[in-house]
């Protein structure tokens, strides 16, 4: 079942971009809106403007980063074998 899996995200489309690829892009932005909600919340309520925005964000963009840049290795490494 694995397999199949596998062979399905691994297949390029026209772009020659996997489906590992694409789906780095929407967890990136996914992940940063969803950090900044939190920041967001963390000022309203701790009444902490802007310092909760700012610091959440920073956080989901450097963990969005490193996120994308481990799928896009891992798909790499994958075509490789």
């Amino acid at each position: 079942m694995s397999d199949d899996n596998n062979k399905e995200n691994n297949k390029e489309d026209e772009k020659g971009e996997t489906y590992t690829q694409r789906n780095a892009g929407y967890s990136f932005l996914a992940t940063v809106i969803a950090s900044g909600i939190v920041g967001f919340m963390i000022d309203r309520f701790a009444d902490t403007a802007p310092w909760g925005i700012l610091g959440m964000m920073s956080f989901g963009f450097i963990y969005a980063t490193w996120k994308a840049q481990q799928a896009v290795t891992q798909d790499k490494n994958k075509k490789q074998k």
